[in-house]
């Protein structure tokens, strides 16, 4: 499990605890204030009865509603190819989803947007999965060996799963443009 959502589980199940718990003891000084007054009511009383009744399905529904607001985007990771600084990783990113044992990952070819290059991803990137199946890692490998048209360069990485293949991160290669070269078109 991901370290980093368990501890903003616990620190939202605190700020729901304590929101709960502060809006159940407002509500009892106040009926405890009206009983002393002798104003309060069998009316008040089924209203103070609900409010209370709908704070703690509030406080029970809060996993479920974590659960749903926590759910993973598909990552993006970009790399910059420069001819000065290359970022060529090795870059990690946490999958969308558990992968289990024995499957694999793959990686689709990159294609240049706005032009018809393509980087062949068997030769100059290499992706791993943790062995826990929640996180990957890509490496580009001789990646400024390779004669690219400068541009950007968009593949995908995905777990093929009997018929059908799941997202797991979406990879843009940015090539610029050697420094002192003239503009190369499309």
């Amino acid at each position: 499990m991901d370290p980093a959502l368990t501890q903003d589980y616990l620190n939202a199940l605190q700020a729901a605890s304590i929101s709960f718990w502060q809006n159940q003891s407002t509500r009892w000084l106040g009926m405890l204030q009206r009983m002393r007054e002798g104003t309060y009511d069998a009316s008040q009383f089924a209203q103070d009865a609900v409010f209370m009744w709908d704070n703690w399905v509030s406080l029970a529904a809060f996993p479920v509603q974590f659960g749903v607001s926590q759910t993973r985007q598909l990552p993006t990771l970009l790399f910059v190819v420069d001819g000065i600084a290359e970022n060529s990783g090795p870059a990690t990113a946490p999958t969308p989803i558990f992968v289990p044992s024995g499957v694999t990952i793959e990686l689709t070819d990159l294609y240049r947007v706005g032009g018809n290059a393509t980087i062949a991803a068997k030769d100059f990137i290499r992706v791993t999965l943790s062995q826990t199946g929640d996180r990957m890692e890509l490496t580009l490998i001789d990646i400024d060996k390779g004669k690219f048209q400068p541009g950007l360069y968009v593949g995908a990485v995905y777990a093929p799963e009997l018929a059908a293949r799941r997202p797991l991160a979406v990879v843009h290669i940015f090539i610029a443009k050697p420094p002192g070269e003239p503009p190369v078109g499309p």
